[in-house]
């Protein structure tokens, strides 16, 4: 035979045995249920943090389908080239790697079976801190939900960060500040969609610092989907101690949307839950074997379909679970409780020696509406039974809560209901300001918060 059919006959491909064949696919099979984890559980969560707009569902079925033709390319690599040399190592690789990610989960389990022993195998609870991620520096866009809800939301990026305590920047230092003020709220007061440089938190203490010549420090602390309650947890634990010298609560729309579904602050809401149980695998870890041959997947697989269900739903589609259930529609009990947590805030402020102020919640709910705020309220309520008169008297009721609130116990009240004018220039929905309403807030805000801020004469 000449050197040159030994070549051929070298090269020429030929049939594997069984064992390899099992190789290949064993290691495919791991790879690919290896990525399909990495995707769900750790890829595509941060790419949906760096890219709001992309549907989460989409991202992780991408990233899978690019991730299986990876995978193809190496095994077809494989059979056409040097295969005896290649196919050990590629399987030991995929087995290794495999073997170590198990090793740091098992790990990782054994130290929460730990935990739940110690605590007598009852499940982990805390007190749920609703509070924005410290240290983030991220670019944000309205997803197109967003924009097809609102009344002509810019279609833009927003740039969004937050300081090491979770408060939204740009924001001044209240360790070397003459007077600080925190502001505490839901998404009306986060003011995500504005540029940060006007959101209105942040413009108060630049208006104060103008106009008094004093360091004014202020920072928002307001998280969307925030209630009453929430912001109480804020202020005991990471408010006070700052020692700030004020702090300003704007509530409403938040705490009548979860009264209204609800019927309590207290609710097992799978999000706004003010006490969260957290388990190590949650429910089908809990089948024999699961939890020692796959010790973190289920609970990866399990949180990945939470992230896929959230990002399906629309963002009035966070209650979809209670929309089946009676709603409270008895106003007198829902103002009862909102003034109780009104006044319980005003309570904690003054113990601890710090200045209180309440602002009603401006928006466009009128009772002689646009044509947008009736459309939006009806197509979010409507199937519920609830009238557009209905939701606006409610929140016109809260907002007269508000101020009753503060005349009875001697706080300073910012009527931010009465003084911006409900339409589209100030809004781009119902509640939420545009760069505009929120620069109108701010200097209605530093006008009423002078003087506290001024030094004694």
């Amino acid at each position: 035979m000449s050197d040159s059919e030994r070549r051929d006959f070298r090269q020429a491909p030929r049939a594997w045995p069984a064992h390899e064949w099992f190789l290949v696919l064993f290691a495919g099979l791991l790879a690919v249920a290896i990525g399909f984890w990495a995707n769900a559980g750790v890829v595509g969560p941060r790419i949906a943090r760096l890219a709001p707009s992309l549907s989460f569902q989409a991202t992780v079925w991408i990233l899978n389908l690019l991730w299986v033709l990876v995978v193809a390319l190496v095994l077809v690599s494989v059979r056409r080239g040097s295969r005896r040399a290649w196919i050990p190592k590629l399987s030991l690789s995929f087995v290794t790697a495999s073997f170590l990610l198990g090793l740091l989960a098992y790990a990782d389990e054994v130290r929460l079976v730990g935990l739940q022993r110690q605590q007598g195998g009852s499940p982990s609870r805390a007190i749920r801190l609703r509070e924005h991620r410290p240290n983030l520096d991220e670019r944000r866009r309205p997803t197109a939900d967003a924009l097809a809800g609102s009344d002509d939301l810019p279609d833009r990026e927003v740039r969004f960060r937050t300081d090491e305590n979770g408060f939204i920047l740009p924001t001044g230092n209240p360790q070397v500040a003459d007077h600080t003020i925190v502001f505490l709220g839901g998404s009306t007061t986060e003011c995500l969609w504005v540029d940060e440089s006007l959101r209105f938190p942040h413009l108060v203490g630049v208006r104060l610092s103008e106009r008094t010549g004093r360091a004014v420090s202020s920072l928002n602390g307001g998280v969307s989907g925030n209630h009453s309650l929430h912001s109480l947890d804020i202020l005991l634990n990471k408010v006070l101690p700052l020692r700030p010298d004020t702090v300003p609560l704007m509530h409403n729309v938040n705490d009548m949307v979860t009264l209204i579904y609800a019927g309590s602050y207290w609710n097992d809401h799978p999000d706004r839950s003010l006490v969260h149980t957290a388990t190590s695998t949650g429910e089908l870890g809990a089948l024999p074997g699961t939890s020692l041959v796959f010790p973190r997947f289920v609970g990866h697989l399990e949180r990945a379909c939470e992230r896929l269900r959230d990002r399906d739903h629309s963002p009035g589609d966070e209650w979809a679970s209670y929309r089946n259930s009676k709603l409270q529609r008895n106003q007198p009990s829902i103002e009862r409780e909102f003034r109780r947590a009104l006044r319980t805030f005003v309570a904690v402020c003054r113990i601890y020696e710090t200045t209180p102020v309440l602002m009603t919640e401006a928006s466009r709910l009128t009772p002689t509406p646009d044509a947008y705020a009736r459309n939006s309220v009806a197509k979010a309520w409507q199937a519920q039974g609830v009238t557009y008169a209905e939701f606006q008297r409610l929140h016109s009721r809260l907002n007269d809560a508000i101020r009753e609130v503060g005349r009875d116990q001697g706080v300073t009240v910012i009527d931010l209901a009465e003084k911006i004018p409900a339409d589209g220039e100030h809004f781009s929905d119902l509640v939420h300001f545009t760069d505009r309403g929120s620069v109108m807030a701010a200097e209605i805000i530093a006008r009423e918060l002078l003087p506290l801020v001024e030094p004694p004469t």
